[in-house]
């Protein structure tokens, strides 16, 4: 999906390092993020920075896809 919201072909690269660093940024900050949300013994606990996660990254897609479909026209 990277390559195709870039506006240029030549940009394709630059979109997906972007996709690979939030992908790195995630697998950095994700473990320690769900250990200290469980670290009481409550694993539920550990559910919730991963759902507020999901929502963001729900938010993301609906923006992008709501730009593509206004740049798309021009």
């Amino acid at each position: 999906m990277a390559p195709e919201t870039a506006p240029r072909p030549e940009l394709a690269g630059t979109a997906l390092a972007v996709v690979i660093l939030g992908q790195n940024l995630g697998m950095l900050i994700g473990p320690p993020l769900i250990a200290n949300s469980a670290a009481e013994g409550n694993w539920v606990n550990g559910t919730y920075p991963i759902i507020a996660a999901c929502v963001v990254a729900v938010i993301a897609v609906l923006l992008m896809r709501s730009g593509r479909g206004s740049s798309m026209s021009a």
